[in-house]
């Protein structure tokens, strides 16, 4: 499948009381950097599915209840836009 030339991005934001889960980047993009779950959102996928989808290939956990709560433009892409999805 060829992908599309608008690239979008989900990260998953989830947080228990005051801390968030994070993960330390290997073998990609920002490699040894902390970030929270996330990847490319694919072609059908709305912003929820591909939170869920990213967070179990990601961390191995489930989420139930997903929220897009902003959206914004890649500042080093500009073919690009990066969604926020919450997990509560």
């Amino acid at each position: 499948m060829t992908s599309p030339a608008f690239k979008i991005g989900v990260a998953v934001v989830v947080w228990d009381d005051e801390k968030i889960l994070v993960g330390k980047r290997i073998n990609g993009h920002g490699d040894g950097t902390w970030s929270v779950p996330g990847g490319s959102l694919e072609q059908g996928e709305t912003p929820e599915e591909c939170a869920a989808r990213e967070l179990m290939e990601e961390t191995g956990l489930s989420g139930e209840y997903f929220r897009v709560v902003d959206a914004y433009p890649w500042v080093d892409r500009p073919d690009g836009y990066n969604i926020v999805v919450a997990c509560d």
